[in-house]
């Protein structure tokens, strides 16, 4: 069984097929590291791994061990947290604004939010458009 190195979406409503969205993923062992724009490999997510349920890096196969994703464009751009639930799936994730890098990141903190995310169960990259 192979992995997604690209996911390209076509939208055929006005007759002809044009092109939507085409993301490349770029790979670290299994773990997806990156999502690139297609078309100029600009970066539009990326993802950091901690250890999975196991303890080690691969031996859940990353499972609960997502630590970070950050969003490059759009509104929801940022850098988010995953909160698991007790099966290591990604349940919610928390976005983290600091003021001023200056002062104790714990004060700093002016607003958690939480969103959709874009993992499915048990921390599988499944890219949003």
């Amino acid at each position: 069984m192979g992995r997604r190195i690209r996911q390209t979406e076509y939208d055929g409503s006005s007759g002809s097929w044009t092109v939507v969205s085409d993301i490349k993923m770029v790979y670290d062992g299994w773990q997806c590291i990156t999502e690139m724009n297609a078309t100029n490999n600009a970066v539009i997510r990326s993802y950091v791994w901690g250890v999975d349920l196991s303890g080690t890096q691969t031996g859940a196969d990353g499972v609960g061990g997502l630590v970070m994703t950050t969003i490059y464009t759009g509104i929801n751009a940022g850098t988010y947290f995953p909160a698991y639930d007790g099966n290591g799936n990604v349940s919610a994730e928390e976005s983290l604004a600091c003021r001023n890098s200056k002062i104790n990141p714990i004060q700093a903190i002016i607003s958690i939010r939480f969103r959709k995310t874009n993992m499915t169960v048990s921390t599988i990259c499944n890219p949003e458009p």
